[in-house]
């Protein structure tokens, strides 16, 4: 009888990767923090308040790791509001970690 994919060497396989993935975006976010530009709320509205529960500002990262493309933000976010140049930016930078995973 064969074992469900959920056990045994596959769970470990997926642990480890999991661990990789985690230690990527982690040292991605210390990087970056290191250049002094902290990701998460700026604190600025550049572009003025989108709604009243708007936060403004918002520094991420982009990376790829296990086969994925990444985005870190440094805190949770519930919406993403950007102007066509900044949607345009962030398609284009997603378009090019696609292209390397």
């Amino acid at each position: 009888m064969q074992e469900p994919e959920h056990h045994g060497d596959r769970w470990f396989k997926d642990a480890v990767e999991q661990a990789r993935a985690r230690d990527a975006i982690e040292g991605l976010k210390s990087a970056v923090k290191a250049l002094g530009i902290p990701l998460g709320a700026t604190g600025h509205f550049p572009h003025g308040a989108l709604t009243p529960d708007d936060e403004g500002e918002l520094r991420l990262a982009v990376t790829s790791t296990g086969g994925k493309v990444v985005l870190a933000f440094g805190k949770p976010i519930a919406w993403l509001g950007l102007t066509p140049h900044k949607a345009r930016e962030l398609a284009q930078l997603l378009t090019e970690y696609a292209a390397r995973v």
